[in-house]
């Protein structure tokens, strides 16, 4: 009878099945994994749309990227104001600059007649041409403002009646010029602006054929290298 018994007690007991087990501590701990990984795609598209918003708002201002300081760098700054273009200017540490203006390209020639020049302060600049109607006197002029640092300065050229009434009304243009950021080595000049207007005959013309014999008309302006060092800005000027 004991024999029995202790032969009983011997019996092998009966196998459990193998499988998943899952402890507080693992399911916590998987729980947190799944929760980085979730968080971190997550990072990383609000980093993608944060730079993408980022490159919209500096091309919306203008923003010059940082570059070696002996480089003229040049950038367009967007607008939606009628017969107004912008641009951000950085000269060269060591070459003074000027912004030309003109709104007329002779038949023939090589360049526009550059009406004037305003020369440009050292380090970084907000350049504004205007073609526009002077409420003071109902002449129709253009217009140069430089911003440095809170400063102002500004220059303007009375315009032609011919060229008043071609500047109102609705014509045909071809855009030249930068179209995006651009570097260049200090001491050479750069047209940062060039569009035609064309009337008549001249308005069918495409982009990329010679300009007509006749006298262009337009909005034309150059960085052009002056002697010496650009001017610090030392007082606000209004």
């Amino acid at each position: 009878m004991s024999r029995q018994a202790d032969d009983a007690g011997q019996l092998p007991s009966p196998r459990r099945r193998a499988g998943w087990r899952f402890s507080l501590r693992g399911l916590l701990g998987l729980v947190v994994v799944v929760t980085m990984v979730g968080s971190h795609f997550y990072t990383s598209w609000k980093l993608r749309q944060a730079m993408v918003q980022l490159k919209q708002l500096r091309s919306e201002v203008g923003y010059l990227n940082e570059t070696d300081r002996s480089k003229l760098v040049v950038a367009v700054v967007p607008t939606d104001e009628p017969l107004t273009w912008k641009i951000r200017v950085r000269t060269p540490a060591l070459q003074s600059y000027q912004i030309a203006y003109s709104t007329l390209w002779p038949a023939g020639s090589a360049e526009p007649t550059w009406y004037s020049g305003q020369p440009l302060p050292g380090g970084e600049s907000l350049v504004t041409l205007r073609l526009f109607s002077d409420p003071r006197d109902n002449r129709w002029k253009i217009i140069t403002l430089v911003r440095n640092q809170g400063n102002l300065w500004r220059m303007a050229t009375v315009l032609s009646d011919r060229q008043a009434a071609l500047f109102r009304g609705s014509h045909d243009t071809i855009r030249g010029g930068i179209q995006a950021e651009t570097v260049v080595a200090a001491g050479r000049s750069l047209r940062v602006i060039e569009e035609k207007w064309f009337a008549g005959d001249g308005g069918l013309m495409l982009f990329g054929q010679e300009a007509p014999d006749d006298d262009i008309d337009g909005l034309f302006a150059e960085l052009q290298p002056l002697p010496g060092l650009p001017f610090e800005v030392q007082e606000n000027r209004r």
